[in-house]
C-alpha cells in the first residue's frame, strides 16, 4: 500500500478523531470547539498514520464486523477514564487542564486504533470464531 493511500486513510481517521475530540473534551467555552477539533486532528494524524502504515494487512480484513464499533468504544472509554480524573483534579479552564485532556484523548485514540486496527480485534476474531 502506497504512502498516498496510507496518508488518505490516516487523514480520514484523524479528521474524525478531531471532530470527536473537539466534542469530547471539557472545553472552557463552546467558542473553542473548532480550535480543539483542529488541534486533535493534528495530533491524531501521526498516530493514525503510524498505526495504519505498520499494519497494512488490516485492509485485507477490513470487512470484519465490529472493527469500527471497537474503535469508537475503546477510544471513548479510555478517553473518559483518563479525562474525568484530570478534569476533577485540574479543573477545565487552565492550560494544564486542556493539555491533560489532549493527552487523555491521544491515549484513547491510540488504544482505539490498536484495539480495532493494530491487532486486538483480529486476534480476538481468530481465537473466538
Amino acid at each position: 500500500m502506497g504512502r498516498i493511500v496510507v496518508g488518505a486513510w490516516a487523514l480520514l481517521v484523524s479528521i474524525w478523531a478531531g471532530m470527536v475530540g473537539g466534542a469530547v473534551v471539557f472545553e472552557p467555552s463552546i467558542d473553542h470547539v473548532p480550535l480543539y477539533a483542529v488541534s486533535f486532528t493534528l495530533v491524531a494524524f501521526p498516530a493514525a498514520y503510524a498505526t495504519i502504515s505498520r499494519n497494512p494487512e488490516v485492509f485485507a480484513t477490513a470487512h470484519r464486523p465490529g472493527r469500527v464499533a471497537t474503535y469508537i468504544l475503546v477510544s471513548f472509554v479510555v478517553t473518559v477514564l483518563f479525562a474525568v480524573p484530570f478534569e476533577l483534579l485540574l479543573g477545565h479552564t487552565s492550560g494544564v487542564a486542556v493539555v491533560a485532556q489532549l493527552v487523555a484523548f491521544t491515549l484513547g485514540l491510540w488504544a482505539g486504533l490498536y484495539a480495532a486496527y493494530g491487532g486486538g480485534l483480529d486476534a480476538a476474531f481468530e481465537r473466538y470464531t
